[in-house]
C-alpha cells in the first residue's frame, strides 16, 4: 500500500487589494506568515507546511522570505489558485491536502487538527471535510466557528478532479476547494461544527482595523513556542469585550453569497 501524505498548503501573495503585503506584516516580532506556519507545524498528522505562492515578480519579496526562513513554498498560478494548489500538492506528493489562507494569524491548530481528525477517520471515507466557516458556512445559522480558523481537508483525489472539471472562474480562483464542495452531487462533504454558534466573531485578516485587532490579541497571548487557541481567545474577549468593537464594521461585508450561485448544493 503507497505510503500517506497529508501536507497542509498555506495560500499566500502579496497582491491583496484591502491589505496589501498583509501576509509580511509585523505581529510580535515576526510576518504574519511566518505565525502561520509555525502554528500548523505543531499539529502531530501534519507531515509538512508549504506556502502556496505565484510567479508573479510582486511575490518575490515573499518568496526571499520563506527562503530566508527555511520554510518550503512553491510558486504557481497567479490567478488560477486551484491549478496552483494541484501542482504544488503533486510536487509534494500528498494524498490529502489541508488548505489554510495567509490571512489567518489566529488558525486554531486544536481547531485544525478536529478537522483532520474527521477526515481521516471518516467511514466510509469522505472527499473533503471543513470547519462551518466562510463561505461553506453562509447558509449556516448554528455551530459555526470564527471567520479566520477556516481549516479544510481533502484528498488529492478530489483535488485533481476538480482541476480537470472546474470550468467557472470562481472555482479556479481564490476559493480553490469551491467545485467540490458546491458540487456535493460528486464529492462526498463533511463539515464540522462549533458547540456554540460563532459566526459573527471575525479573526481573519483583510482590514487595517483587522490587524489591530490581531496585533491586540497576540500582545496579551502570544508566548513563543506555546501557540493559544481558540478557547484562550474567547476567553480574552470576555475579559476585554472592547476587543470585538475594533473590526466590527467588517463582520458579514464578505460576498460569500456568490458561491452559491448555479450551485447544486
Amino acid at each position: 500500500m503507497a505510503s500517506k501524505k497529508l501536507i497542509a498548503l498555506i495560500q499566500a501573495r502579496m497582491g491583496s487589494t484591502r491589505l496589501p503585503g498583509k501576509v509580511l506584516m509585523d505581529i510580535a516580532g515576526h510576518p504574519v506568515l511566518w505565525h502561520i506556519w509555525n502554528r500548523l507545524k505543531t499539529i502531530p498528522e501534519v507531515d509538512e507546511v508549504v506556502v502556496a505562492t505565484s510567479t508573479e515578480s510582486a511575490n518575490q519579496k515573499l518568496t526571499d522570505f520563506c527562503a530566508a526562513a527555511g520554510i518550503p513554498f512553491f510558486a504557481g498560478h497567479e490567478d488560477n489558485v486551484l491549478d496552483r494548489f494541484y501542482h504544488a500538492a503533486k510536487a509534494h506528493a500528498a494524498t490529502a491536502v489541508m488548505r489554510v489562507t495567509g490571512d489567518c494569524p489566529l488558525i486554531d491548530p486544536g481547531t485544525s487538527q478536529r478537522v483532520i481528525r474527521a477526515f481521516l477517520e471518516a467511514s466510509p471515507p469522505v472527499d473533503y471535510t471543513a470547519t462551518a466557516a466562510g463561505a461553506l458556512a453562509f447558509k449556516e445559522t448554528h455551530g459555526r466557528f470564527p471567520d479566520g480558523v477556516d481549516t479544510e481537508v481533502f484528498s488529492f483525489a478530489a483535488l485533481e478532479r476538480a482541476w480537470h472539471e472546474a470550468a467557472e472562474g470562481l472555482d479556479k480562483g481564490e476559493s480553490v476547494t469551491s467545485y467540490i464542495w458546491r458540487h456535493p452531487d460528486r464529492f462526498t462533504v463533511q463539515k464540522v461544527f462549533n458547540t456554540t454558534d460563532l459566526g459573527q466573531l471575525r479573526w481573519t485578516l483583510d482590514r487595517p482595523e483587522d490587524l489591530e485587532f490581531v496585533r491586540q490579541v497576540y500582545a496579551a497571548l502570544y508566548v513563543p513556542g506555546q501557540p493559544f487557541g481558540l478557547e484562550d481567545v474567547l476567553a480574552l474577549m470576555r475579559r476585554r469585550p472592547e476587543l470585538q468593537e475594533i473590526n466590527r464594521c467588517w463582520v458579514g461585508q464578505e460576498k460569500y453569497g456568490t458561491h452559491y450561485q448555479n450551485t447544486t448544493s
